[in-house]
């Protein structure tokens, strides 16, 4: 693990712990990774517009919104950071960004990816 993305581990871990001080539970944040750029988010559905890279690889899932393997297409959290990284890195590809660990701020729990998103991201 480069010392960068050691950094972020720790600047998502202090994320969770504020939002719990503040009282701000979403599902889970993630630190998302490529090219030294990075994004912080939480858990929802991507603001418009989607990156394209990151659009294609959600309509071979199925329709953003439907549930699959247990989860709606699109409103992960991974989705959301790639999303945001994609925009700003037109050239990136999903299978490229590294993610730190997602977690689940109310408790600290880390959050495993979920089947639809190591079908995004993985190679």
């Amino acid at each position: 693990m480069t010392e960068f993305f050691y950094n972020l581990e720790k600047i998502v871990r202090q994320q969770c712990i504020i939002k719990n001080e503040n009282n701000d539970y979403p599902a889970s944040v993630v630190g998302a990774s490529y090219l030294q750029s990075f994004f912080i988010d939480k858990t929802g559905f991507p603001p418009p517009p989607l990156a394209d890279q990151l659009e294609l690889k959600l309509k071979k899932l199925g329709k953003l919104g439907d549930l699959k393997n247990g989860n709606l297409i699109g409103k992960c959290v991974e989705e959301s950071a790639a999303n945001k990284l994609l925009r700003s890195r037109k050239k990136g590809k999903p299978e490229e960004i590294q993610f730190t660990t997602a977690l689940r701020p109310r408790t600290m729990q880390k959050v495993p990816m979920c089947k639809n998103c190591h079908q995004i991201f993985n190679k």
